[in-house]
């Protein structure tokens, strides 16, 4: 059986341009969704690599297409089209609800039931997902092995016809006016209130294409409608729809609904109602409202919308802090994510948007920098070109750059190398990373000002103007308190700076467990905390284990461990229960494993395999010693086992994989 990433080649070989979509889903798991297509083997080798389950994103326009999509209800008008136009049999694809049918020739746009309901059909600025892609379980899969036919001439009109009479606006009505806006968000409530929401799986594709002409004809521009649904899309799709294919629905339907925008909006009360209503004079008095506004100028607001650089870690257009102890490698991930998003890769395999990466260190020189630089762009596999033109680094350890100067009265003082930043920002094109490590190297706190609330966030403040200011991120390192690092939990030295940063990330070594560390959200604003992610040491870089590298290398542990203590009880020094392995039995585990497991590890493990009678607990009696031997049948001496097969079904099984691995 083929991978999702042989059957993107396949496609790419054939002409076929392919992206990533998540796994499960239908949103794209690309930056720019569609319009990110590519036949290059190179960077579809890199998405896969990212996530072997990415389903796959097949956009039609490049590839010359138009795909008919018919779902349940759709059948029996599909089957009276082909009859009475003649289409002839041609490439299907089998869908979680219904069947693609494929076509050479492309046709402006997509439709939803033009051609009867529930048939919708995709080509220019679209995309479907190709066979190979897995949906609730179910495999998007070919039914025949026929080659796209043309598109018939009879499909190309139908898709040209009017389906109805075309609705145009009224005279005086002006788009995205109060009223429009208030009518839309009010419409809006009414569709969540009543359930009848975009459910992915249900028509929720349709669903969305309706509330948005919906907007459009209650009379309000493309760029207002994709405001307010925005944030319905948040709070109410299921699962929302990523920023990228939204804005791609938004065109087709501005670009292809068939009414006039404005066709259901009322014109200006004035004009219909000029002779009837009677004007009362207005005060010129300044109400005293304190300065409140009612929720109803809330509702009638359109809220801003966010993004993410890297999902359910960093937000894009604030600060993020990295809140951990020394020797914890958080300049080297500080390093990492950078040179990851400068090349257009995903950061441990989440959803990130490219960017450029300005990255200044008071901590390491540019020797320590130039090692680490070469080890990740070997060991990750990021394009040198590409990073060499996204990303750029300041030695700030010799020649120190400080940015602000924070008194103990809660004021700030922009030192003259922020206007020489700031200066520099606005000549880089595009959105930024700036990576401060760390922020004492860049923020000069005096006295006491560190632990004063007023000052923390008169800093924070100013960094997220900076970000403002200079269409950028930052993401600054900083040492917790002592207090903070004894209890576990990093913060300090006031919560300030936890209360005013968006988004805190903690990072912690992993106890008894060598090269490993726990990174977790402890704030973000605008989502779930989700899990903790274990990383693991690799080769100069930080990164999640697969599931099945926690497979492999437990059952590797199992198969070590399990042979090392039966060596041991031969030689009469077995292990026993709770107890510490000497030194010599350590050396001689971490030559069978590879690595020094912890002894906490070991006993696990231990327990593991006599329960699963690969072992035996022997207790002591006469001349021999307590501690866990061969179980029956015995392995000869000089075989390793258990077997291989046995090993790996007892890791899966019982031991806890990677939490938040991509």
């Amino acid at each position: 059986m083929k991978t999702k990433l042989q059957i993107a080649l396949d496609l790419a070989e054939a002409g076929f341009p392919v992206f990533a979509v998540l796994p499960n889903a239908k949103a794209p798991a690309t930056p720019n969704g569609f319009l990110d297509a590519t036949l290059e083997r190179e960077t579809i080798e890199r998405w896969w690599k990212a996530d072997e389950n990415f389903n796959i994103g097949l956009s039609t326009g490049p590839a010359k297409l138009t795909v008919v999509d018919v779902d349940p209800g759709g059948e029996e008008a599909w089957a009276d089209l082909c009859t009475a136009h003649k289409i002839p049999v041609t490439c299907t694809v089998k869908t979680k609800r219904g069947h693609h049918y494929y076509f050479y020739g492309v046709t402006p746009g997509s439709t939803v039931g033009k051609l009867a309901p529930h048939i919708d059909t995709r080509s220019e600025k679209g995309y479907v997902l190709a066979a190979g892609s897995t949906i609730d379980g179910v495999d998007y899969d070919y039914t025949n092995e026929e080659s796209p036919s043309e598109l018939p001439e009879a499909i190309k009109a139908l898709l040209a016809k009017p389906t109805a009479a075309i609705e145009t606006a009224q005279p005086g009505v002006e788009l995205d006016s109060e009223t429009s806006i208030a009518g839309a968000v009010a419409y809006l409530q009414v569709v969540a209130a009543s359930g009848d929401v975009p459910i992915a799986g249900q028509g929720g594709d349709n669903r969305s294409y309706a509330i948005l002409a919906e907007l459009r004809d209650r009379g309000l521009s493309q760029a207002k409608a994709l405001d307010i649904f925005s944030n319905f899309n948040l709070a109410y799709c299921q699962p929302p729809w990523d920023a990228a294919d939204l804005e791609r629905l938004a065109t087709n339907v501005f670009n292809y609904a068939q009414n006039a925008a404005g066709s259901k909006a009322n014109p200006p009360g004035a004009e219909v109602f000029g002779e009837v209503i009677e004007r009362e004079p207005r005060s010129t008095e300044p109400r005293a409202d304190a300065g409140f506004v009612s929720f109803g100028t809330l509702i009638k607001r359109t809220p801003k919308l966010f993004s993410e650089l890297i999902r359910g870690l960093v937000e894009q257009g604030t600060t993020t802090f990295i809140s951990a102890p020394g020797g914890t490698n958080k300049s080297r991930i500080l390093l990492q994510w950078g040179l990851t998003l400068a090349a257009s890769a995903f950061v441990w395999g989440r959803v990130s948007t490219p960017c450029k990466f300005i990255y200044l260190s008071g901590e390491d020189d540019i020797d320590e920098v130039t090692r680490r630089v070469h080890s990740m762009v070997r060991t990750l596999k990021l394009p040198p070109e590409t990073v060499a033109a996204n990303a750029s680094y300041c030695d700030c350890t010799s020649d120190p750059k400080p940015l602000l100067r924070v008194s103990e009265n809660g004021t700030i003082e922009k030192l003259p190398y922020w206007r020489e930043l700031c200066a520099h920002l606005t000549t880089i094109p595009g959105h930024k990373l700036i990576g401060l490590d760390s922020t004492y190297n860049f923020l000069i706190f005096e006295g006491a000002a560190k632990i004063n609330e007023a000052s923390v966030k008169a800093a924070i403040d100013a960094l997220n103007a900076l970000c403002a200011e200079c269409d950028a991120t930052v993401v600054a390192l900083y040492h917790p308190s002592r207090a903070g690092s004894e209890r576990g939990d990093n913060t300090g030295w006031s919560v300030a700076w936890e209360n005013t940063a968006r988004n805190w990330l903690s990072l912690k070594s992993v106890e008894d467990a060598p090269e490993t560390y726990e990174m977790a959200v402890q704030k973000r604003n605008h989502g779930p905390k989700g899990e903790p992610i274990l990383l693991h040491w690799d080769n100069g870089t930080l990164r999640p284990a697969t599931s099945e590298e926690c497979v492999a290398q437990s059952a590797d542990l199992v198969t070590a461990i399990v042979a090392a203590a039966i060596e041991f009880a031969e030689v009469e020094s077995p292990i026993k229960r709770n107890g510490r392995l000497q030194k010599w039995q350590l050396e001689r585990v971490e030559e069978l494993f590879g690595q020094q497991p912890t002894q906490r590890q070991i006993r696990d493990t231990l327990e593991l395999a006599r329960s699963h009678n690969l072992l035996c607990y022997v207790t002591g009696h006469g001349h021999t010693l307590a501690g866990y031997r061969a179980a029956e049948p015995k392995v000869e001496p000089g075989k390793a086992a258990p077997p291989e097969e046995l090993a790996t079904t007892l890791a899966a099984d019982s031991f806890p994989q990677s939490k938040g691995s991509a």
